[in-house]
């Protein structure tokens, strides 16, 4: 009896052996771990596309971060340029209207190139009147350089030489005219400023931070903003 009584166990599992294996043997157990790994391999590619999901949500507020970005810097650059040239325009019509009793203190007299000479190569020659109009509300007397499109360069160190100050806008300027600028005026110690936009309010700004002995003797491009 007592035989029997340690065999029973040993017979138990003997029995769950044996079911074990007839479960394996019909192909229910293979098929079971079959749809398992397809639940889990259709869970993984959930996840994958949930992810690149993700990735692309975060790439595209990126960009749109950097757009916002860009808009501002072009917004407070045209709101700089409005204030420019409402504050010139304003400047111009006071003075007209005093006549010849300024003492010398008004807007239009700022002191850095006041009655001077300022060299202006480059720029878009349609607006050359536009550009002299504003440069006359500062006293300021403006000659032009087209950067090489007709005018010989070779003439490019004389002008130099002979104005007070030079100014460039980087962004409509022949690659030429633009490094024999850059080394005249570092040889000859000339101030100028270079800077980017050539239209009638990049031009009002940059004169704004001419007029107050803002150059870039270095050759670098002022930012305008």
């Amino acid at each position: 009896m007592d035989e029997l009584d340690r065999l029973r166990p040993v017979g138990n599992q003997v029995e769950k052996l044996q079911a074990r294996l007839a479960t394996f043997e019909s192909g229910s157990a293979m098929m079971d771990l079959g749809r398992k790994l397809h639940n889990l391999q259709a869970a993984n590619q959930e996840l994958m596309a949930s992810a690149q999901r993700g990735w692309a949500l975060e790439k595209t507020l990126k960009i749109a971060h950097e757009e916002a970005q860009v808009l501002t810097r072009e917004r407070n650059q045209l709101a700089a340029e409005r204030d420019v040239l409402e504050r010139l325009l304003l400047a111009g019509e006071a003075d007209e209207s005093a006549g010849k009793d300024c003492d010398g203190q008004c807007t239009s007299c700022s002191p850095a190139v006041l009655g001077q000479c300022v060299l202006y190569v480059g720029g878009r020659s349609s607006l050359l009147a536009q550009y002299r109009a504003l440069a006359e509300r500062l006293g300021i007397r403006l000659i032009h350089h087209d950067g090489g499109l007709e005018e010989s360069l070779s003439r490019l160190p004389d002008m130099i030489n002979g104005a007070d100050a030079v100014m460039c806008p980087t962004d409509c300027v022949s690659h030429s005219a633009y490094y024999q600028l850059k080394r005249q005026c570092k040889r000859s110690g000339k101030p100028c400023l270079l800077f980017k936009g050539a239209g009638v309010s990049g031009f009002a700004v940059a004169l704004a931070r001419l007029s107050v002995g803002q150059f870039s003797l270095a050759g670098k491009p002022v930012n305008l903003v």
